[in-house]
């Protein structure tokens, strides 16, 4: 997979500040460098951006550390029937151009378009100030992520709930929906 324009999409950028995100939501660290890897997630309910954050994948892969054996578990098996890592090899290693918006267009898991979709998350993986060639943007419906959040232990749930006490410069409103609704987090 190449991208043709590798760029940050507009659709990534803060709908706060329309700029690229450029901090971790957890650590501050900035993001607009070579070799810094990081995911965007945003939540869309309604066609509307209802919450956004960035994650460097130091605190993304201390944040997937914490959780309990058996989400993990859970969690690989949903994939694995939903055949998630099959599709997205096929996507990676494909060397045809494409834009990332094409990714943008349905649930990864479930298939669903996304304009019959009421809520969905938005999520991608970047280097720097690019897309990042090891990964897509993908969309996951709100179908799919009930079904994901289901899978997780309490055990998972209770570390998920620490993470976001951590997130910086967001409203208390936003971080207490996440801990009622456990929304996915990358």
């Amino acid at each position: 997979m190449i991208y043709r324009n590798p760029a940050i999409p507009k659709v990534f950028y803060s709908d706060l500040s329309a700029r690229p995100i450029e901090n971790c939501a957890f650590c501050s660290r900035e993001f607009l460098q070579p070799g810094v890897f990081y995911s965007i997630e945003k939540v869309i309910k309604n066609h509307r951006v209802d919450f956004e954050y960035a994650i460097c994948f130091d605190c993304s892969n201390q944040m997937k550390s914490e959780m309990s054996e058996e989400s993990i578990q859970n969690i690989e098996r949903y994939m694995l029937e939903h055949r998630f890592e099959e599709k997205s090899r096929e996507i990676l290693f494909n060397e045809e151009e494409v834009d990332a918006e094409d990714f943008l267009k349905a649930c990864r898991i479930k298939g669903t378009p996304v304009d019959e979709l009421d809520e969905y998350q938005m999520i991608a993986v970047f280097e720097g100030d690019e897309l990042s060639q090891r990964a897509f943007p993908i969309i996951i419906g709100i179908e799919a992520i009930e079904e994901l959040n289901g899978l997780l232990s309490a055990k998972t749930k209770g570390e998920m709930d620490k993470y976001l006490d951590d997130l910086t410069g967001l409203p208390p409103e936003f971080i207490e929906l996440f801990k009622e609704k456990k929304k996915l987090l990358i």
